[in-house]
């Protein structure tokens, strides 16, 4: 019986955080490896050998939610604590704050949606409606499993389901680099809409150009039965990716598709500087924002109060004679220096104020 205890005294851990003692087990620590916990050791400076505890000056009710994790394997929010402060606590004990329980999350988007200062702005956002989406997206796939899976087009249905890789344009809350380029579209908008405005005439212009020239002389191998499968041909070809599984035989319909080509490639290049122009500027910003050094917060020094004086106690840099009375001195006080000046400077203003009406 003394040996099971003395086992479960060498097996216990003593933790002491923000003032706090807790107790627990080594093989918990151990439950989750590439922690600070689980890398404990009596030859750290945080071990008290008189006490036989490990301190840490931390947050202490953050840290019961941290041991609390390690026991049963989930991580709860303190609803006491400020957010950055749990993450500052969680990466300091090694942990991840995507561990956070999904009830934690959604009590935190619904203080979100609460807290928000314009509620429209925050339904409005562009985050927002793509969590809206890929969720639609979900319960489309389980109405379409539970309803419809006896239809024979129901995988058609289904394409619904790729609608939430759009979640991944979430990821330029993070990416300094899609933020910028996400800016550089918004600042060329007006270029991109010409440029559209010009693929599009060109389009329309050369896919009759090839229907009607391709018709012109008798050709069993036409690839343009129609118009619109011409506006396929002048896309592919004013975008210089050329497929090839169309092209033009005849010599009228040669000439024409290289007159497509040369008009895709002018096309395109013309808005191309002022694009660029836009990415290297916000580029450029981002990078010398990132080279300011972060404000701090101004510390005001402490300006010492004066001790108030007792009639007996001379000032400073005077000794005291014990009579309650200043030693006799040939030098001027500054309280008489000072008088003499206000003085001096009240005569000159009486002076000017008399003798001015008089020049007048």
């Amino acid at each position: 019986m003394n040996l099971m205890n003395n086992m479960d005294s060498e097996n216990r851990v003593v933790l002491n955080v923000g003032g706090i003692r807790h107790e627990t087990y080594k093989a918990t620590l151990k439950k989750i490896p590439a922690t600070r916990l689980s890398r404990l050791t009596e030859a750290l400076g945080n071990y008290d050998p008189v006490l036989n505890e490990y301190f840490f000056d931390r947050h202490p009710g953050v840290f019961a939610q941290v041991l609390n994790y390690y026991r049963t394997g989930k991580l709860h929010y303190p609803t006491d604590v400020c957010g950055p402060l749990f993450e500052e606590e969680l990466s300091f004990w090694g942990l991840d704050s995507n561990q956070v329980e999904p009830c934690c999350w959604m009590t935190y988007t619904q203080v979100r949606f609460i807290s928000s200062p314009s509620k429209l702005r925050f339904i409005t956002s562009s985050v927002n409606i793509i969590d809206y989406i890929a969720t639609l997206s979900f319960f489309i796939d389980l109405i379409l499993q539970r309803f419809a899976s006896h239809l024979e087009n129901a995988d058609i249905l289904e394409f619904f389901s790729i609608i939430r890789i759009m979640r991944l344009f979430k990821l330029t809350r993070h990416s300094s680099g899609l933020k910028i380029l996400i800016q550089t579209f918004r600042a060329s908008a007006k270029e991109l809409t010409l440029l559209v405005f010009f693929l599009v005439l060109g389009i329309v212009i050369f896919a009759s150009l090839v229907y009607y020239a391709e018709r012109i002389q008798i050709n069993p191998h036409n690839d343009f039965n129609s118009i619109p499968l011409g506006l396929w041909w002048a896309l592919v070809t004013m975008t210089t990716v050329g497929y090839g599984d169309m092209t033009p035989k005849t010599y009228i319909g040669m000439f024409v598709g290289a007159l497509c080509a040369l008009a895709g490639v002018l096309t395109i290049a013309l808005p191309v500087p002022v694009i660029v122009s836009n990415f290297t500027m916000y580029y450029s910003h981002t990078q010398a924002r990132a080279k300011l050094p972060k404000r701090r917060r101004r510390v005001c020094p402490v300006e010492l109060s004066r001790p108030p004086r007792l009639p007996g106690q001379a000032g400073p840099g005077v000794c005291n004679t014990g009579s309650g009375k200043l030693p006799s001195s040939n030098a001027p006080s500054t309280g008489s220096m000072d008088q003499a000046i206000r003085r001096m400077n009240a005569n000159r203003t009486i002076t000017k104020d008399v003798i001015l009406p008089k020049m007048a």
